[in-house]
């Protein structure tokens, strides 16, 4: 089992750079060179070098990727942890995968966006990032929007942060074996939903799907919310997918 990392450097460079970069361009070594390249100050020139060679992520990816590694130790399974931009297509096309995070910190994601019904993406005017339901259910919105690019709504310690966290079972592009997608806009979350769907009382919709013996797709759409610089996430459950298309 391949425990695919993100990269949360590219955040920042998408942010400040390329925001449509593809994975193509994504997996070459020199990706965003040219842009960078393109930078006067010398000093900053090089820091965003750094940043592009350096393999960052975060404290609750790591996080999330031991809490799977333990789950899977605990019933026999081996596994082993990758980094985004050291994983190639292929990696994932084959046998069975974990990812972490959207397309935006891990471009692999992208490659199982058409399967999943809640699909992470980005206003290109805006900036806002939601998550869109490709088909609503009686009273669902079209649109759940995780957070603006409006840092005045991010007051520290006086209104909480809302996020979504979608997690998603999809076969593999060789239908060989099935990826995991956690796919959140907040990692505080996807830990706690995480963790209520390995720990956690499960609920008859979730347990129901969970014990399919031709398990091969689920789809578990969370709300999350949190205080700024509060560890500990709130989540509720909105819905339960277990066939693709609707």
């Amino acid at each position: 089992m391949k425990i695919v990392l993100p990269d949360t450097s590219l955040v920042f460079l998408r942010a400040n750079f390329d925001p449509n970069l593809t994975l193509q361009e994504y997996a070459r070594p020199d990706y965003l060179q040219s842009q960078v390249n393109g930078v006067k100050d010398p000093d900053f020139r090089y820091l965003l070098t750094l940043i592009r060679k350096i393999r960052t992520t975060s404290y609750d990816e790591v996080a999330i990727g031991m809490e799977i590694q333990s789950v899977l130790s605990i019933n026999s399974i081996s596994s082993n942890y990758s980094f985004a931009h050291e994983t190639t297509i292929r990696d994932v096309g084959e046998g069975n995968s974990v990812l972490i995070g959207s397309y935006r910190s891990n471009p692999l994601a992208a490659l199982f966006t058409d399967q999943l019904n809640y699909r992470f993406e980005e206003d290109p005017v805006t900036k806002d990032c939601y998550f869109s339901n490709q088909h609503p259910a009686s009273g669902e919105p079209a649109r759940y929007f995780a957070y603006t690019q409006d840092r005045s709504q991010w007051v520290s310690g006086q209104k909480d942060m809302g996020s979504y966290v979608d997690i998603a079972l999809v076969p593999n592009l060789t239908h060989s074996g099935y990826v995991l997608l956690l796919n959140g806009s907040d990692g505080e979350a996807i830990v706690a939903a995480l963790r209520f769907l390995m720990h956690g009382k499960l609920p008859p919709s979730v347990d129901s799907v969970l014990r399919k013996n031709d398990l091969s797709y689920f789809e578990f759409f969370f709300h999350g919310t949190h205080a700024d610089s509060q560890d500990e996430a709130k989540f509720e459950l909105l819905s339960v997918r277990s066939e693709q298309g609707k």
